[in-house]
């Protein structure tokens, strides 16, 4: 599909080969060459492999060809270029309801539905359309799956978890708060145990990754187009906002947060009952509500506690 026929389309602007043929929407650190990636920075226009860009105007040096979309509504023409890719046959829409074809054993799943050798499903769970689930897991009653997911093998996950629900991306167009439902996936790894009442959606224009034998608590929620990597604990009640990137073996532990976009390194600990508001290198400790290293948040309790107040 060509940028100008996208443009045409939208009501976008286009500055460089208006016939370049794009396969994808992707965000830029994602993106291949042939993609459409969405830049919300100079750094995300820099760093993207993709020869095509949407962004906002902004004057830039860079060998590319831009999209503009209007200033402030990057979010909007996001969600606005993925509908059509999906309008247009080249993006599989998983925000329609499935009509629960099949029923065995009082479970209710839609089309494509795969099942592994081994794995036992419990009553009442709803599966929707084209969800693959691999070998030797065990699904408790009352969890939902959504469209698309795949989970692996060995995988646990008890009753209450959603899995693969829908983005719920907020953005405003015009003055008015909208949402956007998302066109990614939810994929659990070999190994991943997910609580009681837990919440994984899928991604908006990327996946949703838990990797091989993270274990996520009960009352937990992780936002769309999260990635985690290998042997990681989320602890119970605690969230990760949209975007976040968590290495292997970090601990979040209970009620904690992670900003969107926010980057844990690998072996990172996240205190109960912390926020970590920005990137946190490999191996550190974090804890309090401004994403301090520990000993320094100590030392700033402790620096508050010998304040006289009049």
């Amino acid at each position: 599909m060509t940028l100008n026929y996208i443009a045409d389309a939208l009501n976008f602007s286009i500055a460089g080969d208006k016939n370049f043929d794009v396969a994808n929407i992707s965000y830029a650190d994602e993106a291949a060459e042939n993609d459409l990636a969405v830049a919300f920075s100079l750094k995300d226009i820099e760093r993207t492999k993709a020869n095509a860009v949407l962004t906002e105007p902004r004057i830039v040096a860079a060998k590319k060809i831009f999209v503009f979309c209007s200033y402030g509504e990057i979010i909007s023409a996001l969600a606005d270029v993925a509908n059509f890719f999906v309008r247009e046959g080249l993006r599989k829409n998983y925000n329609i309801p499935p009509r629960y074809e099949k029923f065995f054993d009082g479970v209710m799943c839609g089309k494509n539905f795969e099942v592994g050798a081994g794995t036992v499903i419990e009553p009442f769970v709803t599966i929707g359309d084209d969800v693959k689930i691999g070998a030797n897991c065990f699904i408790e009653s009352n969890v939902s799956i959504g469209s698309g997911t795949v989970i692996e093998n060995n995988c646990v996950i008890h009753s209450g978890a959603r899995i693969g629900a829908k983005s719920f991306l907020h953005y405003e167009k015009c003055g008015v708060a909208k949402c956007f439902f998302g066109i990614g996936q939810a994929i659990l790894g070999d190994g991943v145990q997910v609580g009681y009442n837990s919440i994984i959606q899928r991604g908006t224009i990327s996946d949703t990754l838990i990797g091989e034998r993270t274990l996520i608590g009960n009352l937990v929620v992780i936002a769309h187009d999260v990635k985690i990597d290998s042997d990681s604990r989320v602890v119970c009640q605690s969230g990760i906002a949209g975007g976040a990137k968590v290495g292997s073996h970090v601990k979040i532990l209970a009620q904690s947060g992670v900003v969107d976009n926010v980057e844990l390194e690998d072996y990172v600990t996240l205190l109960s009952k912390s926020v970590a508001t920005k990137n946190v290198k490999h191996g550190k400790t974090i804890s309090g509500l401004y994403g301090r290293e520990h000993k320094a948040e100590l030392k700033t309790q402790a620096s508050l506690r010998k304040l006289k107040w009049k």
